[in-house]
């Protein structure tokens, strides 16, 4: 368990802006925030998330992973000590912008905020010459917090804004305790009558590679999709997957499945 001290915190709170969600947590001093606790807390949210369907176990763990490595746009602490993360992920193929809080070792989620195709503009002169002054909405939220009391705006120049440029708003939704996972990866599967049925995955160009883990947990050939983007990334396989279809078989070994992912795929 951590104990935060909000004593001369706003220096350390700007050092990790545009840091990972996860990272950045830890660097403050907050306790993790693992799956269960997301999985728990993002229920109240889900209906914004995924408007089409439930999602299922597999499509919540991408969304997790998603939003831990996520950008954190601004970080704030409030006077009740609260520290308020502003987190943007690429998960199904859009920009989902959400609001994360901790308080006495505890993580909430507060509101998805947004929604959209694309990041927004950094330039402060751009925001400003298209909204006409710039404005505090869920569209805009961390062009807000960055020009946070400097520029008088309205609420509605923002939404109008937002929605001309392709951005789909979504309504604040009360927060959740949490007491105690980007575009849908196009995969095919093909279980052969054999005692060592095989498993195909399509590893498409702009795909995350966090895909092919969640896919390899998903078919009980690794047990934890985290842990493997990190021994990816350990052995620098992640920067040599290329395009194309990789083939793999039951019983195979992390070794055997790294050696697959490391050779040339078949198209």
């Amino acid at each position: 368990m951590s104990t935060i001290s909000t004593a001369g915190m706003h220096p350390l709170l700007s050092s990790v802006v545009h840091l990972p969600f996860q990272k950045a947590g830890s660097d403050v001093g907050c306790s993790e925030f693992t799956f269960k606790h997301f999985q728990r807390a993002i229920q109240a949210h889900l209906h914004i998330l995924s408007a089409q369907s439930a999602m299922n176990e597999l499509e919540q763990h991408k969304t997790w992973q998603a939003l831990m490595h996520g950008e954190v746009i601004a970080v704030e602490c409030l006077d009740d000590e609260t520290l308020v993360f502003h987190v943007r992920g690429k998960t199904f193929g859009k920009y989902v912008d959400m609001r994360f809080a901790y308080l006495k070792e505890m993580w909430y989620i507060q509101a998805v905020t947004s929604i959209h195709d694309r990041p927004f503009w950094r330039s402060r002169l751009r925001y400003l010459l298209s909204l006409g002054g710039g404005v505090v909405a869920a569209a805009s939220l961390g062009f807000a917090l960055a020009n946070h009391g400097t520029t008088p705006v309205t609420q509605q120049g923002a939404s109008d804004w937002a929605v001309a440029n392709g951005y789909e708003l979504v309504k604040k939704t009360p927060p959740v305790l949490a007491s105690s996972p980007p575009a849908k990866a196009t995969l095919s599967e093909t279980k052969a009558a054999s005692p060592n049925p095989t498993y195909v995955f399509t590893f498409k160009l702009g795909m995350p590679v966090t895909d092919i883990s969640s896919f390899l947990q998903k078919q009980h050939l690794i047990n934890d999709a985290y842990a493997f983007d990190q021994v990816l990334k350990a052995s620098g396989a992640d920067k040599s997957i290329w395009p194309g279809t990789y083939t793999f078989t039951s019983g195979m070994s992390q070794n055997q499945i790294l050696q697959v992912l490391k050779s040339k795929p078949t198209h």
